[in-house]
């Protein structure tokens, strides 16, 4: 049986120690030794990980990482292009996967708006390593070039599963079907909604998510009888 130098507990019993404790308390003694947090990173995928649970946060991809907060104004009938950046943060890519994700921090915000110029498999792992739970929450991406294949982005959006999904951008629709976009969303599906983007929706997201919804319903409706045709019927409505 290994030991942690300096530590008189096994390796294993250190595990069930840090298990139970919360993701505040895990950090701080990831940050009292280099031994120690050398053991938490090799184990961070079994450890709770603080979470940075705002309102809003918004995350650009581009020659520097940028990392805001937004602060959502507490009226409804506020729009939401009235929300301000509370506070903002920019990386290197390197030093944000060293400084931000090693830190055990996990993003988990009632809205996360990702811009891109390409979704591609670098971009995909450094999302699943910091973004968290996004079930009951909105996840919206803006990306003028998607380079994950269909199995790949079916992936990462249900590793996400939000109930809220909105797509826009300039990226090639013809990838997206009911077998890519995750049930989770079907009552919350928003595809092209930029203001220069407008024909596109027009022309695209109506028929895209007519036929999405269709699908859904011919592939679950065995899981979901207290919804009946009817219900279906008003959510393609409000794409008629």
């Amino acid at each position: 049986m290994n030991y942690l130098e300096g530590f008189p507990f096994p390796n294993e019993l250190l595990l069930i120690i840090m298990c139970n404790l919360e993701g505040p308390d895990v950090r701080s003694l990831g940050n009292t030794c280099r031994r120690l947090r050398r053991f938490i990173l090799s184990n961070k995928s079994k450890l709770r990980r603080p979470q940075l649970l705002w309102k809003e946060a918004h995350i650009l991809f581009g020659r520097k990482i940028v990392l805001s907060r937004a602060v959502v104004p507490d009226s409804s009938g506020k729009r939401r292009r009235n929300s301000k950046v509370a506070t903002q943060w920019e990386f290197t890519d390197q030093l944000f996967l060293e400084d931000f994700v090693n830190l055990f921090f996990e993003l988990a915000p009632e809205i996360l708006f990702l811009k891109c110029k390409d979704l591609d498999s670098r971009l995909s792992e450094v999302l699943r390593i910091c973004v968290g739970d996004l079930s009951a929450k909105t996840l919206a991406i803006e990306m003028d070039k998607c380079s994950l294949d269909e199995d790949a982005l079916r992936s990462l959006l249900r590793h996400f599963e939000p109930s809220s999904l909105h797509l826009t951008g300039h990226f090639d629709r013809s990838i997206l079907s009911d077998k890519v976009l995750p049930l989770s969303c079907l009552f919350s599906v928003l595809i092209g909604v930029n203001r220069a983007d407008v024909e596109t929706r027009t022309k695209i997201s109506g028929i895209t998510v007519r036929k999405i919804v269709n699908n859904w319903f011919r592939r679950h409706s065995a899981h979901y009888d207290s919804l009946s045709r009817s219900g279906f019927a008003r959510i393609l409505s409000f794409f008629s």
